[in-house]
């Protein structure tokens, strides 16, 4: 007789046996608890969801009626276009080449606005910058005139970079110069603003002077002596030449028709 373990002696005990039915049982019974302990801790998913859909639907309201309101709203159509930096460029002709009056601000291309200022006759820059919620602010870099760009049908301004543009006024102590060739041009080579600059400083008596293509510069001098300087190269030895010439003929007291110091090194004069 086989020796019985101590569970079988206490299932005999109890009245049950240890069979493949009584396993199948204590399975399925063990099965429900556990599914009923994680039933109970489950969230309920389906509340979830339906209050992030409530949140979502609320959030496109939201948008919908904020989209609305920019769109529509008189309070972002642009009612003013506040413009600095500007001194001769008068404020109406830079509002105007804005075309942003009444535009409502959130349709306004700031770059295309940009672009459209700087074409504006005497304008070299400009920044933009919004104010809410319907302000624009406009700083103006004006081009710097330097000299005077004188033909038979017109007057220009000639600015650092010498772009001719047109003349808003008069220049009082600016260096006058006459295009004897009556060409309609719209800027000047960097040689010729160089020179032009240098007699500028050189000669601060110099208020006018002649320039042609093919003779280059000529202009007289505070002796009114008539100076013949030729094309926009060699500038500072012809500056040298000429007081040199001049200190001489001061001393010798002649007085001359004219000084040609277009080959510098071949400098000479003729007398009255």
């Amino acid at each position: 007789m086989t020796k019985k373990t101590r569970q079988e002696l206490l299932l005999e005990r109890r009245g049950i046996e240890k069979t493949p039915a009584r396993r199948r049982y204590v399975r399925r019974k063990f099965s429900r608890r556990l599914q009923s302990r994680l039933l109970v801790a489950r969230p309920k998913i389906s509340s979830i969801y339906a209050g992030a859909h409530a949140l979502s639907l609320w959030l496109l309201i939201a948008c919908a009626w904020a989209l609305y309101l920019f769109s529509t709203s008189d309070m972002f159509y642009v009612g003013a276009v506040l413009v600095t930096g500007n001194v001769r460029v008068p404020n109406e002709e830079i509002v105007e080449a804005t075309t942003a009056t009444n535009l409502n601000i959130f349709y306004v291309d700031f770059n295309q606005l940009a672009s459209q200022v700087r074409a504006v006759s005497g304008v070299r820059d400009v920044s933009t910058t919004y104010e809410f919620p319907n302000v624009l602010h406009l700083n103006v870099v004006e081009r710097l005139p330097l000299f005077v760009w004188q033909t038979a049908k017109r007057s220009a301004w000639v600015d650092e970079t010498g772009l001719l543009f047109p003349a808003r006024g008069a220049l009082s102590s600016a260096l006058t110069i006459n295009d004897l060739d009556n060409q309609v041009r719209t800027s000047l080579d960097a040689p010729l603003v160089t020179a032009l600059r240098a007699l500028a400083s050189a000669l601060p008596n110099l208020k006018r002077l002649d320039y042609t293509d093919a003779k280059g510069l000529s202009f007289a001098d505070e002796h009114n002596w008539r100076v013949l300087f030729g094309q926009p190269d060699q500038t500072n030895a012809k500056l040298g030449m000429l007081r040199t010439l001049s200190t001489y003929l001061l001393a010798q007291k002649v007085d001359v028709e004219y000084i040609d110091v277009r080959l510098p090194e071949r400098a000479f004069y003729k007398p009255k």
